[in-house]
């Protein structure tokens, strides 16, 4: 079959720029250092490139779950300082309650100071995280979680415990309920009751003081001491926990760049061999091409 000039030089221009893209590419992977990532360069190595890329996205997110959990966590233990501190003072108060010297006006100046105690006790309670969702509210995150009715103190949440996913199989929890931290404490009388009643409690002692009553109350406080320290120390728990899986996590991270390195990284040695082995066929069909070009009917006549 006969090929005329104008075919041949569309089809040699064709070669010669499939040719020259093959060749850019190649040049652009020398220069970026990373193997082409489409699938129909190696299609095994995008199929695990693709796998890792997946992996890696999934640590990311478990990663940042650990890292928003561990920081609620430490918002809640700030919380609860601030409220051990609280209950201190109360047990001091009751203490002081219990001389029997107290009068009138030192009695007064404690049941102001006991408002005011409760009063922050429940903006504790009602603490948040960065987000501004509660801490201490369940699985209740928005409004109230606690709130000052009257004399009493009512709880607006729930006993759930907000979870996050930490790995494939496995959740963490980002703090513990209300009732678990400010109730739970034994009344004496085969009941619970929680901090806010025992500071009421208190608070109703100085206005009807009964026989022994200050005794109960001190008794009852030292309780709720113990019981939000005992809370702090579960939180910190917790938080140790979260330390632990996020060192794992990160491990995981490690192993995975090293195996994504292994799949994006370039075999700078056969990339070049290829690069040259393109460049030395390009040049070839190019000398091919002009001398073709060159010829004439009085060469093939000679």
């Amino acid at each position: 079959m006969t090929i005329g000039t104008a075919l041949f030089h569309v089809q040699a221009g064709a070669r010669f720029s499939a040719i020259g893209a093959e060749i850019a590419g190649l040049q652009a992977q020398v220069s970026a250092g990373k193997s082409d990532p489409r699938p129909s360069v190696d299609p095994v190595r995008a199929l695990n490139l693709s796998a890792a890329q997946e992996q890696g996205a999934r640590l990311d997110r478990y990663a940042g779950n650990l890292d928003r959990a561990a920081g609620r966590l430490a918002l809640a233990d700030t919380a609860l300082e601030a409220g051990v501190d609280i209950i201190q003072r109360v047990r001091e108060l009751a203490v002081a309650a219990s001389s029997d010297t107290m009068n009138l006006t030192a009695r007064d100046a404690i049941r102001s100071e006991l408002q005011g105690l409760r009063s922050g006790l429940v903006d504790v309670a009602n603490a948040r995280d960065e987000t501004g969702l509660l801490l201490f509210g369940g699985l209740t995150t928005r409004g109230l979680a606690y709130e000052l009715v009257g004399t009493s103190v009512v709880y607006h949440g729930d006993e759930g415990q907000q979870q996050l996913r930490s790995s494939e199989s496995g959740l963490v929890a980002t703090g513990l309920p209300g009732p678990v931290l400010f109730g739970g404490l034994d009344d004496g009388a085969g009941g619970q009751t929680d901090v806010f009643s025992v500071i009421g409690a208190f608070l109703e002692d100085l206005d009807s003081p009964q026989p022994g009553g200050m005794t109960a109350v001190l008794d009852s406080v030292v309780l709720a001491s113990d019981h939000l320290a005992d809370g702090r120390a579960r939180i910190g728990a917790m938080a140790a926990n979260l330390d632990r899986q996020a060192d794992a996590i990160e491990g995981r991270q490690v192993r995975l760049a090293e195996t994504l390195s292994g799949l994006e990284d370039l075999d700078i040695a056969a990339v070049v061999t290829e690069l040259n082995r393109k460049l030395l066929t390009r040049d070839a069909a190019q000398q091919s091409f002009v001398a073709i070009g060159r010829s004439s009917l009085f060469d093939y006549m000679r």
